[in-house]
């Protein structure tokens, strides 16, 4: 129990005190930074919680980061422990991490994973040219790179 002394007098021991202290960013950064799913455009990327003693505030959001190695990074602002990141390239590896974000700041990133996209349906080859004979079909092809096997 505690009592505390103002300038209307002392309240009792049985008061409930409430004491506010200002927010801070938060000190660590969150956990478990998985890619949960994808397609040859996207990926599904959900993360833990900061530690409730490390929050230093209300979280408000939390800063997602992700690019290529090397590459300008794109920002995303969910509020969830989860995104889905759209709009990416067919079979390429991004970075991606993650950092919790108070009224007060921006805390620590998460050490970055690596998420790929699937690779894409190959287009259908387009046919240049036909040359028939008397017992075959000679067909010349054009296909997109990156997109077959043989």
């Amino acid at each position: 129990l505690a009592s505390v002394n103002n300038t209307d007098g002392r309240t009792s021991p049985d008061t409930n005190l409430t004491i506010k202290t200002k927010s801070s960013a938060p000190s660590s950064s969150p956990g478990n930074v998985t890619q949960t799913s994808k397609t040859a455009t996207s990926i599904s990327i959900s993360w833990s919680a900061v530690p409730i003693l490390d929050t230093n505030g209300p979280l408000k959001s939390y800063d997602v980061s992700y690019g290529l190695a090397g590459m300008t990074l794109t920002y995303l602002r969910p509020t969830a422990e989860r995104v889905v990141i759209t709009g990416l390239t067919y079979n390429t590896v991004y970075n991606v991490r993650v950092a919790a974000v108070t009224s007060a700041g921006t805390g620590p990133f998460s050490a970055p994973i690596s998420a790929t996209t699937l690779q894409d349906v190959p287009a259908p080859p387009t046919i240049f040219t036909v040359i028939p004979s008397a017992t075959s079909l000679s067909l010349f092809l054009s296909v997109t790179p990156g997109h077959f096997r043989i």
